[in-house]
């Protein structure tokens, strides 16, 4: 299953709102295994999204 959160690419930060948003789904769905990019992508849109998963998750 793949969830869209809607955060506008390069635009969020890995701060407490998108944090709650991967709590949410997280907590919702019970995964076993979340797929996200790498902390060192080479685009910044891709390490915060990361990043951010990592911390939420």
């Amino acid at each position: 299953m793949r969830e869209n959160l809607r955060m506008r690419d390069s635009f969020f930060r890995n701060d407490e709102a998108p944090q709650l948003r991967i709590v949410e789904v997280t907590r919702r769905f019970r995964p076993e295994l979340i797929l996200t990019s790498p902390n060192q992508d080479r685009t910044p849109g891709q390490r915060f999204s990361g990043r951010v998963t990592i911390i939420g998750g």
